[in-house]
């Protein structure tokens, strides 16, 4: 299935099709986030279990609030960071036209307003808002650029194809607004440091995964098909080694091999590339039998990728 343009992307959203496309933070498969049939092709092409609810993405604040209900906190929180890597959780309106399967039958909804030209374009031009989850099958590696998405799916997928276009290279932070305090369900790169220095409130983070209520939540997720081992100081055999900083060492074992994060320890640079540098590995399988990790500064940015490492090396 070949790359597609920008026009025949929004000719396949309205007939119901599924579409990868990109955003500031990974790539998504949408759908037109009314139609449910659309929205039960991302679940059956991802593999997703139902109960795990998709994100709301529009093109502005006011067509996010035709969908949700926003309180002071979720208005505010959407003024300063959209648009922006950030997934607010709000009550959903009572009779909006979202079908149960976009909300796994949860009375919450979650919205984002993307900061990427694309993807704006893409939602004002189809008319309605997209749902869409990481372009990924269920628990594998997000992707990060189109041809990351034709590997994971086989080519099977519809793609519109725009070069080096995510900048953040993770999924959004995600903020649950139901409640009076913000609470974090998801590290992005909107951290509790910026929330606290723009509302004077500093969020909680959610310690109780027994109810899902937003994406990311699963114990393992973001996963690469090999073994993942983090916090480790050496490489061992057959092991690629992903770095931070530029350490030295003195002999490589057998058949190991470096992937640098960012030499000058630059956490940004780490956010960017560590999907790219897990499918790079994921690319000759063969050549390692396993993945290591240095530790990563749990600062800023460095939650979010210590959350997603974590979630990839879960048994």
């Amino acid at each position: 299935m070949p790359f597609i343009n920008f026009e025949t992307a929004v000719s396949l959203l309205k007939k119901g099709e599924i579409v990868a496309f990109p955003t500031e933070t990974v790539y998504g498969l949408g759908a037109i986030a009314t139609n449910n049939e659309a929205i039960l092709k991302i679940y059956k092409k991802k593999q997703r279990p139902t109960f795990n609810p998709l994100i709301l993405h529009t093109s502005t604040i006011e067509q996010a609030q035709k969908y949700g209900k926003f309180n002071d906190l979720a208005l505010q929180l959407a003024k300063y960071f959209w648009p922006g890597p950030l997934t607010l959780i709000v009550p959903k309106v009572e009779n909006a036209d979202i079908p149960h399967s976009a909300t796994a039958g949860l009375s919450t909804i979650a919205i984002r307003f993307p900061d990427h030209e694309q993807a704006q374009k893409l939602i004002t031009a189809v008319g309605l808002p997209l749902v869409a989850p990481s372009a990924n099958p269920s628990g594998r590696l997000s992707p990060t650029c189109a041809s990351h998405v034709v590997k994971l799916f086989n080519n099977t997928v519809h793609t519109l194809n725009q070069p080096n276009s995510t900048i953040i290279g993770l999924e959004s932070t995600i903020i649950d607004c139901t409640q009076d305090q913000p609470i974090i369900l998801r590290y992005g790169a909107i951290t509790e440091d910026l929330v606290e220095k723009q509302l004077g409130i500093c969020p909680f983070l959610t310690n109780n995964f027994s109810k899902i209520k937003a994406p990311g939540m699963l114990l393992r997720h973001y996963a690469p098909q090999l073994p993942l081992y983090i916090n480790k100081q050496k490489p061992i055999a057959n092991q690629a080694f992903i770095t931070f900083g530029n350490p030295v060492f003195s002999k490589l074992p057998t058949a190991a091999k470096i992937f640098p994060l960012s030499p000058k320890e630059n956490i940004e640079e780490a956010a960017t590339n560590l999907f790219k540098v897990l499918h790079q590995i994921e690319s000759s399988p063969k050549q390692f039998t396993s993945i290591g990790v240095m530790p990563i500064p749990k600062v800023g940015l460095g939650k979010a990728i210590n959350d997603r490492l974590n979630r990839g090396a879960a048994k």
